[in-house]
């Protein structure tokens, strides 16, 4: 279903919770083929607002830094992934995700599956891990709330260790 409005958007929202939908997973940071398409900020903030209204929690799936920002500017609860574009958080980012009790699943086993999907050099695929595992030390470090999650179903391996050897090496 396109969604082309906010209304149309606070609509959709509604009747999933109505179906029992238990939470809210935001596109902040969209994959497209042309790269990562942000969300509007408004749009991000309203449907925060409604899920929030609804006792429901928000995650979102941020993509890139920009999707982080999105993220912490409409108020998500939950990033559900580190971001591969090779910035590393700084400690500014760090300490406004803190203050915005923010939680991170790192799910770092993610960009392996995606560097692979889009048929990446092995040098970039290990960039966008070793770029994950910055991420989360940095937050992990800091004191940040930090849930263990996967992609499975998304991604084919249901094996978790990988992903705890990831967490590892961030200092988990």
């Amino acid at each position: 279903e396109e969604i082309d409005s906010i209304p149309q958007a606070l609509a959709r929202e509604k009747r999933q919770f109505a179906a029992g939908a238990d939470g809210v997973k935001l596109f902040t940071g969209a994959s497209e083929a042309n790269g990562i398409v942000p969300m509007q900020l408004d749009a991000a903030k309203a449907l925060v607002a409604e899920a929030h209204r609804a006792g429901k929690p928000v995650f979102a799936h941020p993509g890139n830094t920009e999707g982080v920002e999105i993220a912490l500017n409409s108020g998500v609860d939950v990033l559900a992934h580190t971001t591969p574009d090779g910035n590393d958080w700084t400690p500014e980012l760090v300490t406004r995700l803190g203050s915005a009790h923010m939680a991170l699943i790192p799910t770092l086993t993610l960009w392996d599956v995606e560097a692979k999907r889009q048929n990446l050099s092995d040098a970039v695929r290990k960039e966008f891990i070793n770029n994950g595992v910055r991420q989360l030390r940095a937050y992990s470090q800091a004191g940040g709330l930090i849930l263990f999650g996967t992609d499975a179903g998304y991604m084919s391996d249901y094996d978790t260790t990988e992903e705890f050897q990831l967490m590892a090496q961030a200092g988990m």
